[in-house]
Formats: C-alpha cells, structure tokens, sequence
C-alpha cells in the first residue's frame, strides 16, 4: 500500500472520528458509563482476547503448509481485520486482515 494512500485512510478515519465525536450524546455516554458494570466489561474483553488467539492458533495451523507465519503475526491480522470491520463498511476490515 502506497504512502499515499496510507496518509488518505488516516485522514478519512480522522474526519469520520471528528465529525462522530461532533455528534456524541457526551452526557448519555457519561451516564451509561458510571451505570456500567466494570468486572463484566474486563470479563468480556478477556473473553473476546481469548477467542482472538484461538482463532489465531487454528489459521496459523492451517497457513502453516503454505507459508511458516508467526502467531504473532497471525494475531496481529485478526487485530487490525477486527478494528477494520469496525471503521470500514461492509466488512472490509476482512481484506485488511488478508493484505
């Protein structure tokens, strides 16, 4: 990928960041935030970490005959095709995860 492009994905997610943070509800963030339960938070994100790496094992297990990755490598992918998903539509967060 092209420094260039780079530079414009970076500048796209920095305007859809602004123009979101301009249309916040702050005040119904702050208030869902202190009503939530913080141990069921962690608990859920430790939950989805795990799953991250199991998933990780299992495709590195089978890229393994076709090209020797770390897991490291392989979990770093499944990272940025999930934080994909969430900034691009349509699930493009995917071709993220295989470039």
């Amino acid at each position: 990928m092209s420094r260039r492009v780079r530079l414009a994905l970076v500048a796209l997610v920095a305007v859809l960041l602004a123009w979101t943070m301009a249309n916040i509800d702050r005040h119904a963030v702050a208030q869902s935030l202190a009503r939530m339960s913080w141990r069921w938070a962690l608990a859920a994100a430790v939950v989805n970490l795990v799953g991250v790496a199991i998933d990780a094992a299992r495709w590195r297990i089978v890229v393994s005959p076709v090209m020797p990755v770390s897991f490291f490598t392989v979990t770093y992918a499944f990272l940025i095709g999930i934080a994909g998903n969430v900034v691009f539509p349509l699930k493009l967060g995917e071709g993220a995860r295989a470039y």
